[in-house]
């Protein structure tokens, strides 16, 4: 199920590779399947496209925080919690300060 999720998002990105919404969907799907680096490619690709996506941010750095990359995690979750409290959200934050205690461990 994660090979044909990921084919069907790739041609999407293929066709529309400024589709943010595609390249997120394709960078779930590499998660949902343990694809962490590839993931964290598209993730990257996201926030470079939407700067103020708050969640693709929190992916981003749960991605760097699984491969072990404390500097980019920390980063990542940084500005992933600027956004959260910019914009009015409260739950995320609790995810991110767990993110953030995986580094510190």
């Amino acid at each position: 199920m994660n090979a044909e999720k990921i084919a069907k998002w790739q041609a999407v990105v293929a066709k529309s590779p400024a589709d943010e919404l595609a390249r997120f969907t394709l960078a779930r799907a590499f998660l949902d399947a343990g694809k962490l680096a590839d993931a964290r490619r598209e993730f990257e690709s996201v926030v470079a496209m939407k700067d103020d996506w708050m969640m693709a941010w929190i992916l981003l750095g749960r991605c760097s925080v699984e491969l072990g990359d404390a500097v980019p995690a920390k980063m990542a979750l940084e500005k992933a919690r600027a956004l959260a409290v910019a914009q009015g959200h409260s739950d995320p934050l609790i995810e991110i300060d767990e993110l953030m205690n995986e580094i510190a461990s």
